[in-house]
Protein backbone atom coordinates (compact mmCIF):
# COMPACT_ATOMS: atom_id res chain seq x y z
CA UNK A 1 0.00 0.00 0.00
CA UNK A 2 1.49 3.24 -1.06
CA UNK A 3 0.97 6.54 0.81
CA UNK A 4 0.48 9.30 -1.38
CA UNK A 5 1.95 12.58 -0.25
CA UNK A 6 -0.18 15.31 1.32
CA UNK A 7 0.98 18.41 0.36
CA UNK A 8 0.44 21.65 3.31
CA UNK A 9 -2.51 24.20 2.00
CA UNK A 10 -1.92 27.79 3.25
CA UNK A 11 -0.41 31.35 2.02
CA UNK A 12 3.32 31.86 2.08
CA UNK A 13 4.34 34.94 4.65
CA UNK A 14 4.55 37.03 0.74
CA UNK A 15 1.52 36.47 0.39
CA UNK A 16 -0.03 37.64 3.35
CA UNK A 17 1.96 41.10 3.21
CA UNK A 18 0.54 41.46 -0.67
CA UNK A 19 -3.03 40.63 0.45
CA UNK A 20 -2.49 42.79 4.34
CA UNK A 21 -0.84 46.00 1.89
CA UNK A 22 -3.68 45.91 -0.61
CA UNK A 23 -6.71 45.67 2.12
CA UNK A 24 -4.77 48.61 3.98
CA UNK A 25 -4.62 50.35 0.82
CA UNK A 26 -8.10 49.46 -0.41
CA UNK A 27 -9.06 50.66 2.87
CA UNK A 28 -7.47 53.58 2.42
CA UNK A 29 -9.56 54.53 -0.21
CA UNK A 30 -12.61 53.72 1.48
CA UNK A 31 -12.56 55.46 4.25
CA UNK A 32 -11.46 58.63 2.72
CA UNK A 33 -14.32 58.46 -0.07
CA UNK A 34 -16.76 58.43 3.12
CA UNK A 35 -15.26 60.86 4.89
CA UNK A 36 -15.61 63.13 1.51
CA UNK A 37 -19.41 62.19 1.43
CA UNK A 38 -20.00 62.88 5.03
CA UNK A 39 -18.70 66.01 4.38
CA UNK A 40 -20.05 67.18 1.18
CA UNK A 41 -23.32 66.09 2.81
CA UNK A 42 -23.10 67.97 5.65
CA UNK A 43 -22.05 70.87 3.06
CA UNK A 44 -25.38 70.24 1.16
CA UNK A 45 -27.18 70.43 3.66
CA UNK A 46 -26.27 73.73 5.37
CA UNK A 47 -26.41 75.40 1.44
CA UNK A 48 -30.11 74.06 1.12
CA UNK A 49 -31.02 75.37 4.80
CA UNK A 50 -29.43 78.23 3.78
CA UNK A 51 -31.60 78.64 0.69
CA UNK A 52 -34.51 78.09 2.53
CA UNK A 53 -34.16 80.77 5.40
CA UNK A 54 -33.21 83.27 2.67
CA UNK A 55 -36.55 82.40 0.69
CA UNK A 56 -38.73 82.32 3.77
CA UNK A 57 -36.83 85.65 5.23
CA UNK A 58 -37.59 87.21 1.47
CA UNK A 59 -41.07 86.07 2.03
CA UNK A 60 -41.85 88.14 5.29
CA UNK A 61 -39.71 91.01 3.54
CA UNK A 62 -42.16 90.92 1.04
CA UNK A 63 -45.64 91.07 3.08
CA UNK A 64 -44.07 93.75 5.55
CA UNK A 65 -42.77 96.13 2.70
CA UNK A 66 -46.77 95.23 1.26
CA UNK A 67 -47.94 96.66 4.57
CA UNK A 68 -45.52 99.36 5.41
CA UNK A 69 -45.87 103.11 4.24
CA UNK A 70 -43.99 106.07 4.17
CA UNK A 71 -44.79 108.49 7.08
CA UNK A 72 -43.01 106.47 9.36
CA UNK A 73 -39.56 105.84 7.12
CA UNK A 74 -37.82 102.16 7.91
CA UNK A 75 -35.17 102.35 10.80
CA UNK A 76 -31.93 100.72 9.41
CA UNK A 77 -29.28 99.76 12.09
CA UNK A 78 -26.47 98.43 10.60
CA UNK A 79 -24.35 95.55 12.11
CA UNK A 80 -21.96 92.67 11.70
CA UNK A 81 -22.07 91.18 15.09
CA UNK A 82 -24.93 89.67 16.48
CA UNK A 83 -23.42 89.54 20.45
CA UNK A 84 -25.76 92.62 21.33
CA UNK A 85 -29.18 91.51 19.49
CA UNK A 86 -29.11 94.50 17.07
CA UNK A 87 -32.60 95.37 15.13
CA UNK A 88 -30.99 95.94 12.11
CA UNK A 89 -34.28 96.87 10.35
CA UNK A 90 -38.00 98.02 11.27
CA UNK A 91 -41.02 98.60 9.90
CA UNK A 92 -44.12 100.49 10.48
CA UNK A 93 -47.56 100.98 9.35
CA UNK A 94 -51.02 101.62 10.39
CA UNK A 95 -53.90 99.60 9.37
CA UNK A 96 -56.84 101.33 6.75
CA UNK A 97 -59.95 101.33 7.48
CA UNK A 98 -62.64 101.84 5.24
CA UNK A 99 -64.81 105.01 5.32
CA UNK A 100 -68.53 105.28 6.16
CA UNK A 101 -70.24 105.83 2.26
CA UNK A 102 -68.65 103.24 -0.16
CA UNK A 103 -66.76 105.64 -1.88
CA UNK A 104 -65.24 107.31 0.94
CA UNK A 105 -61.14 107.58 0.79
CA UNK A 106 -59.99 104.93 3.34
CA UNK A 107 -58.58 106.80 6.49
CA UNK A 108 -55.33 105.05 8.52
CA UNK A 109 -56.71 105.22 11.80
CA UNK A 110 -56.66 101.26 12.68
CA UNK A 111 -54.34 99.36 14.91
CA UNK A 112 -50.03 100.08 14.47
CA UNK A 113 -47.43 97.53 13.71
CA UNK A 114 -44.21 97.44 13.82
CA UNK A 115 -41.72 94.88 12.23
CA UNK A 116 -38.45 94.29 13.40
CA UNK A 117 -35.60 92.12 11.94
CA UNK A 118 -33.22 91.21 14.74
CA UNK A 119 -29.66 89.85 14.08
CA UNK A 120 -29.52 87.47 17.06
CA UNK A 121 -27.00 84.64 18.84
CA UNK A 122 -28.68 81.86 16.75
CA UNK A 123 -30.57 79.60 19.01
CA UNK A 124 -29.77 76.49 17.48
CA UNK A 125 -25.91 76.75 16.62
CA UNK A 126 -23.66 78.11 19.61
CA UNK A 127 -21.52 80.89 18.39
CA UNK A 128 -23.14 81.74 15.13
CA UNK A 129 -26.13 84.21 14.62
CA UNK A 130 -29.98 83.90 13.24
CA UNK A 131 -32.50 86.36 12.05
CA UNK A 132 -35.37 87.07 14.18
CA UNK A 133 -38.95 88.93 12.87
CA UNK A 134 -40.44 90.06 16.12
CA UNK A 135 -44.49 91.95 15.42
CA UNK A 136 -45.03 94.52 17.55
CA UNK A 137 -49.08 95.20 18.11
CA UNK A 138 -52.13 94.47 20.06
CA UNK A 139 -49.69 91.26 20.88
CA UNK A 140 -46.26 90.66 19.90
CA UNK A 141 -44.98 87.36 18.02
CA UNK A 142 -41.72 86.28 17.27
CA UNK A 143 -40.30 84.03 14.11
CA UNK A 144 -37.15 82.59 13.91
CA UNK A 145 -36.60 83.10 9.82
CA UNK A 146 -32.98 82.08 9.53
CA UNK A 147 -30.24 80.10 11.27
CA UNK A 148 -26.20 79.89 10.71
CA UNK A 149 -24.81 82.86 9.92
CA UNK A 150 -21.60 84.39 11.03
CA UNK A 151 -21.77 87.51 13.23
CA UNK A 152 -17.93 89.21 12.58
CA UNK A 153 -16.62 92.62 13.20
CA UNK A 154 -14.50 92.21 9.47
CA UNK A 155 -16.64 94.73 7.29
CA UNK A 156 -15.63 91.61 4.31
CA UNK A 157 -17.06 89.32 6.20
CA UNK A 158 -20.06 90.83 6.87
CA UNK A 159 -23.03 88.30 7.04
CA UNK A 160 -26.12 90.22 6.75
CA UNK A 161 -26.58 94.11 5.10
CA UNK A 162 -29.50 96.18 5.05
CA UNK A 163 -29.94 99.72 2.97
CA UNK A 164 -32.49 102.12 2.25
CA UNK A 165 -30.21 103.74 -0.18
CA UNK A 166 -32.43 105.68 -2.96
CA UNK A 167 -33.01 104.06 -6.14
CA UNK A 168 -35.32 105.25 -9.33
CA UNK A 169 -37.24 101.82 -9.10
CA UNK A 170 -39.18 102.94 -6.08
CA UNK A 171 -40.76 105.96 -6.94
CA UNK A 172 -41.00 108.57 -3.95
CA UNK A 173 -42.36 108.77 -1.62
CA UNK A 174 -41.44 105.22 -1.49
CA UNK A 175 -38.37 104.03 0.05
CA UNK A 176 -35.82 101.38 -1.27
CA UNK A 177 -34.68 98.43 1.18
CA UNK A 178 -32.60 96.21 0.01
CA UNK A 179 -31.42 93.06 2.27
CA UNK A 180 -27.63 91.30 1.35
CA UNK A 181 -27.07 88.17 2.26
CA UNK A 182 -23.78 86.15 2.26
CA UNK A 183 -24.53 82.92 0.68
CA UNK A 184 -24.03 79.76 3.24
CA UNK A 185 -20.22 79.82 5.15
CA UNK A 186 -18.12 76.56 5.26
CA UNK A 187 -15.94 78.03 7.87
CA UNK A 188 -16.09 81.06 10.81
CA UNK A 189 -14.01 83.10 8.14
CA UNK A 190 -14.79 82.03 4.54
CA UNK A 191 -18.08 82.25 2.36
CA UNK A 192 -18.85 79.92 -0.40
CA UNK A 193 -19.45 82.47 -2.57
CA UNK A 194 -18.38 86.45 -2.64
CA UNK A 195 -21.89 86.14 -4.80
CA UNK A 196 -24.55 87.43 -2.09
CA UNK A 197 -27.95 86.76 -2.17
CA UNK A 198 -29.80 90.03 -2.51
CA UNK A 199 -33.42 90.99 -1.52
CA UNK A 200 -34.69 94.70 -3.27
CA UNK A 201 -38.01 95.51 -2.50
CA UNK A 202 -40.07 99.43 -2.27
CA UNK A 203 -42.19 100.33 1.19
CA UNK A 204 -45.94 101.74 0.16
CA UNK A 205 -45.28 99.88 -3.16
CA UNK A 206 -48.22 97.60 -3.00
CA UNK A 207 -51.21 99.43 -1.58
CA UNK A 208 -53.87 99.40 -4.39
CA UNK A 209 -51.70 102.68 -5.64
CA UNK A 210 -53.29 104.50 -2.81
CA UNK A 211 -51.48 107.62 -2.07
CA UNK A 212 -50.78 107.70 1.52
CA UNK A 213 -54.06 109.54 3.25
CA UNK A 214 -53.94 112.25 6.18
CA UNK A 215 -56.25 111.05 8.55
Amino acid sequence: MTNASVGDDGFTLIEMLIATMITAIVLTVLTASFLVFFQNAAYTSGRDDHAAGAETLSAWLDRDLASATGDTAPVVTPASSCTASPVILSLSWTQYVAGALPNSFPTKTGTTYRADYTFAPDSLSAGRCMIKRTLVGPTTTTLELMHDLIGSTVASQSNLTVSTTATASCQPPDKAVTVKLMQYHSSATTTDSPIPYVYFGCVNARTNALPTPTP
